[in-house]
């Protein structure tokens, strides 16, 4: 439900490159480990430790899908006082992983718009969210693509 100070992004009003606040998530094991319960993921890197370090980890790792959480578009459009119309939906989404995720780390996140399509008669948004861990290493990229109606 939208609170009464967020404001709708229209499509006309964003612009390629509109850069949102950064939004900051610490993992903890509890949060890693109830998401891999939720999705029933049993792999051993992501609640073993030592299946993890056996397999060259540092302890265990988060499950790769697990940038939804750290990296979620609507938490990082509501933080910044926005959100899309009600009628848009999720279109696509492209994940590059390129560290570990472990428990203690900070990750920070960033998002832009990265570019404004139309495609059989439909209005799409794409966004780029880049996630960088404590060190400032890039942990992950995803592009998520809407289809926005209004």
């Amino acid at each position: 439900m939208e609170s009464p100070d967020m404001k709708v992004l229209t499509y006309e009003d964003a612009q390629v490159g509109f850069e949102f606040p950064e939004f900051t998530f610490t993992i903890t094991e509890g949060v890693m480990r109830e998401y891999a319960e939720i999705l029933g993921d049993t792999h051993p890197l992501f609640g073993d430790p030592e299946a993890a370090k056996q397999a060259g980890f540092a302890g265990i790792v988060a499950a790769p899908t697990f940038m939804n959480i750290y990296a979620h578009f609507i938490k990082m459009m509501s933080a910044a006082g926005w959100v899309r119309p009600s009628e848009s939906f999720h279109s696509s989404s492209e994940f590059e992983f390129l560290a570990p995720v472990y428990p203690g780390d900070i990750l920070t996140s960033t998002m832009k718009v990265e570019d404004k399509f139309q495609r059989r008669q439909h209005k799409y948004m794409s966004f780029r969210i880049e996630t960088f861990n404590q060190r400032g290493d890039k942990v992950a990229t995803k592009v998520h693509t809407s289809v926005w109606v209004w």
